[in-house]
């Protein structure tokens, strides 16, 4: 409606890979995608310790609260959260939800693609994917 767009990728540092320095990347535009911003990282835990794989990035807006959520996976194996009131220009602390949001049976996760949306209740939902080996699924049915 206001022409100001947010997109969101993967910034693979290193190689094409899914897995290695990945940092979550973000451009913006104020004028409908006619000219974009500079490319900023959101998000990365990588560094000279080793890389951390921050991937699938899956946006939604929070018309209620007027921010931006953005829901991401370390590692595939953890579900982080992080929210901007300002359009992108910063960003809070990812917070990890892993254990709100995810049964310890499942061994791999992955947010989106692609984002979420906010249902007339003001629930967000954002599509997941995720592995649960056969064994637990069939020990927790």
């Amino acid at each position: 409606a206001n022409g100001f767009l947010l997109a969101f990728a993967e910034g693979r540092r290193y190689s094409c890979g899914d897995h290695g320095w990945n940092d979550i990347v973000l451009k913006t535009s104020a004028d409908g995608g006619v000219t974009w911003g500079p490319l900023r990282v959101v998000h990365g835990e990588s560094g000279p310790a080793g890389n951390v794989t921050i991937g699938n990035p899956a946006p939604v807006w929070d018309a209620r609260r007027k921010r931006v959520v953005l829901v991401a996976s370390r590692n595939n194996k953890n579900v982080l959260v992080l929210t901007s009131g300002d359009r992108g220009a910063s960003w809070s602390a990812a917070r990890n939800i892993t254990a709100q949001v995810m049964p310890p049976s499942w061994t791999w996760f992955a947010s989106g693609p692609p984002g979420g949306v906010q249902t007339a209740s003001g629930r967000l939902v954002v599509a997941c994917d995720h592995y649960e080996p056969v064994a637990a699924a069939a020990a927790a049915a």
